[in-house]
Order: structure tokens, then sequence, then C-alpha cells
């Protein structure tokens, strides 16, 4: 076996959150190519053969409990691709907040079992976020959605874009170990940079 057929998902059932448009999309097409059984979540719905959908909306807590109890288990694969752009209101939750509290819910209801893996889009936006390493970890030392909306509101400067990918990043680095350590999950963010060539 080789080339894209060594990462096949036969047997496996994967989760996309943010699978409406963009990465997310591409992401549920080629989990759907590579055998999947694919649930989609997002705010806007999705019809797309050889899927579930559930609705989620990441800015609301109450939302992501329900997406979470519906959808069950198992998750072999969660792929965690929603993202908003600045000026949408409820930013910090959609891009992070709410990414972490499903990573949360998903655990304490033991829907992943182990070698599970979780995959997180940083983007461009989370270069250099170890220069705010210490800052980033007073932010990830909350320990739930409302206590992290709180951190956010009091703390100027962290409800945009740019701080949302890097406490993707941050999270990753921190969460890595223990994760795989305790759980046998691994847990990755992706930071798709383009090279541009004079």
């Amino acid at each position: 076996m080789s080339g894209i057929d060594q990462f096949r998902y036969d047997g496996k059932r994967a989760v996309v959150v943010g699978g409406a448009t963009g990465m997310g999309a591409a992401t549920a097409d080629l989990l759907i190519d590579l055998g999947a059984e694919v649930v989609i979540m997002d705010r806007a719905v999705v019809e797309r053969d050889g899927t579930t959908f559930i609705q989620v909306d990441l800015s609301d807590q109450a939302s992501i409990d329900r997406a979470v109890a519906e959808c069950g288990g198992p998750i072999d694969a969660l792929f965690s691709c929603a993202g908003v752009a600045d000026g949408t209101p409820g930013l910090p939750r959609i891009n992070f907040i709410g990414h972490r509290h499903f990573i949360d819910t998903m655990f304490a209801a033991e829907l992943m079992p182990p070698g599970g893996s979780i995959s997180m889009i940083s983007s461009a936006g989370g270069l250099a976020w170890e220069k705010h390493l210490d800052r980033l970890n007073r932010y990830l030392d909350t320990p739930d959605f409302d206590t992290a909306v709180q951190w956010v509101a009091d703390n100027p400067g962290t409800d945009d874009y740019m701080w949302s990918k890097q406490a993707i990043c941050a999270y990753v680095a921190r969460e890595a170990f223990p994760m795989l350590r305790d759980r046998a999950v691994r847990i990755n963010a992706i930071l798709p940079v383009r090279e541009f060539v004079e």
C-alpha cells in the first residue's frame, strides 16, 4: 500500500466540525474517498451524499453539548476546521473556545477510543505563538467555556483572529504529550503557509 491509500479510514468514523465550506468541506470529501463514515457538523446546513449532518453553533456551549450527545461514539478522528474572520461576532468562541469545549466534552463522554486523532487548523495567524506563551498559558489555564469567555473579555487584544490561532498552537503543544500518554490519542495543528517566490 502506498500513496494516499496508506491513510485510508475504512471502518473508522470521522467528525468534521466546520465541514460546510473551505478546508472543512475539502476534508469531508477526502475522508469519504478514503472510506470513512463521515459526520459533518456546522452552523450552516450541509446536504452531502455519504455523510451524516449535525448542526452546531460553536459560539454556544449548549449547542456543542447537544451536538456531541447526538453524535455519540466512536469518534475515531476529529477534524476541528471551523473558523471565522475578524469582525465576526463570537470569534473567540468559534475559533478556539468552542473547539476546546467540544474536545473536553467528547473526552468526558469517552467517545474517542485509544488510537484516535484530533486535527486543528491554526493557519498562518498562529505564527509567533511562542513569543506569547506565558499569556497564552494563562488563557489555557481557564478550566471551562465560561471562564475562557470571561478571560477574553478581561484581556484586551485577545478577541481577534490571530490570538485565536495562536491559542490553537499553544493548546496543541501543551496537550499533545498528555493526550498521547493518558489516552493514546494524537493531536496536531496544521499551519498552512504559502511560499512566495520572486
